[in-house]
């Protein structure tokens, strides 16, 4: 299986869906094993259907860490309708590391409750502002450009969002 990476992430997403969390367990094993080869399929997984898939892919898209993972999960920003990738996003972009996905995540502090989101993306924005924060504290030299986007974290219409940005201001 693993002499075929494309089959072998096809195989890995679809067993994601199973209720054993010891399948999806090994499924992730099997991504794992592949590193870089996964890419690609993985890649192309962000577009599929099924938002659980899409939600898998971009987490191991994450886990490899490579600019090209990190580019696959680009487009989702602003275009994702689904909660399961929307929630799973910013904790993707967040293992970039500081510098790599900052824009990014304040990008996902952009997306609002309205009727382009089949769910609200409310949970979203309150993870990429925890993300945020933990890129503030870690990157120091990123607090100039990262501030603004807390600030404006302050009147979003979800409390959790307001909170999180508030403990950001607060340390």
């Amino acid at each position: 299986l693993l002499s075929d990476p494309a089959t072998a992430v096809d195989v890995a997403l679809l067993a994601t869906r199973s209720l054993d969390p010891a399948i999806a367990r090994r499924a992730r094993v099997i991504v794992t094993r592949l590193g870089r080869a996964a890419t690609a399929p993985l890649a192309a997984a962000v577009s599929h259907d099924d938002p659980l898939i899409r939600a898998s892919a971009v987490r191991w898209l994450s886990d490899l860490g490579t600019d090209a993972a990190l580019a696959a999960i680009l487009p989702l920003i602003g275009t994702e309708t689904e909660f399961e990738p929307l929630y799973e996003m910013p904790m993707a972009l967040g293992r970039f590391g500081p510098g790599a996905a900052a824009d990014p995540r304040a990008a996902l502090l952009a997306l609002r409750d309205d009727s382009s989101h089949a769910t609200p993306s409310g949970p979203a924005r309150a993870l990429a502002m925890a993300q945020l924060g933990r890129v503030l504290r870690a990157a120091p030299e990123t607090r100039a450009a990262g501030i603004p986007v807390v600030i404006a974290g302050l009147t979003d219409e979800h409390l959790y969002v307001r909170t999180r940005a508030a403990s950001i201001l607060t340390e």
